[in-house]
């Protein structure tokens, strides 16, 4: 469908890092290059994207800003996570983030930093891809199954064994959560559990610290972590 291919386009250019090329959108999403230029037209009247300072290529418009403000004063998902997540950061003394799936990554949308010095570095807004640590792995055992399989055939190229992957992410859903150590930033070590309302995921709350200060707490950190959630379940169904 046409609207499906236009909101396909501007994720795509939303997720990316830097500017996209027509030609790029194409070869990445099977598009035409005819069809995405016509597509690129429509979403630049509109003024969704702008011309990049790179000649060529794309990028998100001011209404980009619109949404994000919008986004974050009116999601209601926000207002009750927040305090559960500064109530998990004190507890844990670490950082603390609220991940959602957009396409092909996972997006942070809410964050507290831990007061450590030596801390992860993370912002929201930023994106990472659905192939590897524990907020991938999370999300991808637990989201629609056609989307998870659409996002592991985008990123098939990245996995050493897709196979294994696959028995990875059942392993993740019959425990309830999952983990990881080095997977994404070397030394760092996580733990993802889901937000699911009206069996519907909504997103994951990842911990996240250095992977010296995990040794010997990690059940603690997922129970924590696990608590975190289940609060913000409960007050979701309220």
């Amino acid at each position: 469908m046409t609207n499906n291919r236009l909101l396909d386009i501007l994720s795509y250019i939303a997720c990316k890092e830097g500017p996209s090329s027509p030609l790029m959108i194409a070869k990445h999403l099977n598009i035409p290059v005819s069809s995405v230029y016509r597509y690129l037209s429509v979403l630049k009247k509109n003024r969704f994207i702008v011309d990049a300072k790179e000649k060529g290529g794309y990028v998100l418009g001011a209404i980009a800003l619109q949404m994000a403000n919008n986004f974050s004063q009116n999601n209601g998902l926000l207002d009750i996570a927040k305090p559960e997540m500064l109530r998990l950061s004190v507890k844990t003394k670490e950082t603390v983030a609220l991940m959602v799936p957009c396409k092909l990554q996972a997006i942070c949308v809410e964050l507290v930093e831990s007061q450590h010095a030596l801390r992860c570095s993370f912002s929201v807004g930023k994106g990472t891809p659905l192939n590897k640590g524990a907020t991938a792995k999370t999300l991808l055992a637990f989201m629609d199954k056609q989307e998870a399989l659409q996002a592991i055939k985008y990123n098939q190229n990245s996995l050493d064994d897709v196979s294994v992957f696959l028995a990875e992410l059942r392993s993740v859903k019959k425990q309830g959560f999952g983990t990881s150590q080095g997977e994404v930033d070397e030394g760092i070590w996580g733990i993802s559990a889901p937000i699911i309302n009206k069996n519907r995921l909504l997103g994951v709350i990842t911990t996240m610290c250095p992977a010296m200060r995990a040794e010997g707490r990690e059940a603690d950190l997922i129970e924590a972590t696990r608590s975190c959630t289940k609060s913000i379940m409960e007050y979701l169904t309220l």
